[in-house]
């Protein structure tokens, strides 16, 4: 029960972890989360735990692709520091929505990338 109760603990902490470097456009950590699964393999955890962990995932991978695409508002609670020109800064508030279809065709190889 106690390995089940760290791998939500640190799945909650991978995916806040990314929301922070999405929305300052670094390196993503939502990857991690399928090593979280792959624990739950290893150490032989009930079922529950991988569905959990799937699920956790696949929502934030989506509000994520949500965020990109139409920018609601999820990312202004993290501060845009970087100065250098890149494309998704040249507008008003930073980073800058990417739209439905390029934030569409980002998610599906990341959920692919996932549950496969």
């Amino acid at each position: 029960v106690l390995v089940e109760l760290l791998l939500y603990i640190f799945t909650c902490a991978v995916l806040v972890t990314d929301c922070y470097m999405a929305a300052t456009m670094g390196t993503r950590s939502w990857i991690a989360c399928a090593v979280l699964l792959d624990l739950v393999l290893v150490c032989d955890l009930p079922i529950r735990a991988a569905y959990i962990i799937l699920v956790l995932t696949s929502v934030w991978l989506l509000t994520s692709a949500s965020e990109d695409a139409v920018r609601w508002g999820l990312y202004d609670a993290f501060p845009v520091t970087r100065k250098e020109h890149i494309q998704r800064y040249d507008c008003s508030d930073p980073p800058c929505a990417l739209g439905a279809m390029s934030s569409t065709s980002r998610l599906v190889p990341q959920l692919a990338a996932f549950i496969l």
